[in-house]
């Protein structure tokens, strides 16, 4: 499991906005040598609130531990890395069939066109709500 503590900023009956506990990660974690942490540090930087749903009635000032399972998080992963490489490699497979290295380069343009063009709207809609609603959340004392 990949774990962060969080503060909420913002919070409603609906959704809560994150801000990260700079102290909450070991040095070995921002460094990106740990357990993960440095990943929701990425996630939760300072300059942004991560929205989500309010999953556990936290209140503006709560501090939540957020929790994300590797498998999980590896999905995400291969959603934004390794199916637009699998799509554009087979473009440029097709593309070079047909024209030889010429078709495969234009192949491998059109194909990035069409991915960024179909998924931008899918990434739009695609809030951190959605996309990490496997996340689990725990209320902190204190």
């Amino acid at each position: 499991m990949i774990e962060v503590v969080a503060s909420v900023q913002k919070a409603n009956d609906q959704h809560l906005w994150l801000k990260k506990n700079d102290g909450s990660q070991c040095q070995r974690c921002r460094q990106g040598n740990g357990c993960g942490g440095a990943i929701w540090g990425k996630l939760l930087s300072t300059n942004s609130l991560l929205r989500l749903p309010n999953d556990v009635q936290a209140r503006d000032g709560d501090r939540l531990r957020l929790t994300i399972s590797e498998s999980r998080f590896v999905w995400i992963s291969a959603l934004a890395y390794f199916f637009p490489l699998v799509w554009l490699i087979l473009a440029a497979g097709v593309g070079h069939y047909w024209y030889s290295e010429p078709g495969a380069i234009a192949a491998a343009v059109l194909a990035a066109g069409v991915w960024l063009v179909s998924m931008r709207g899918l990434l739009v809609s695609l809030t951190a709500a959605r996309v990490f609603r496997g996340v689990q959340q725990e209320r902190l004392s204190g």
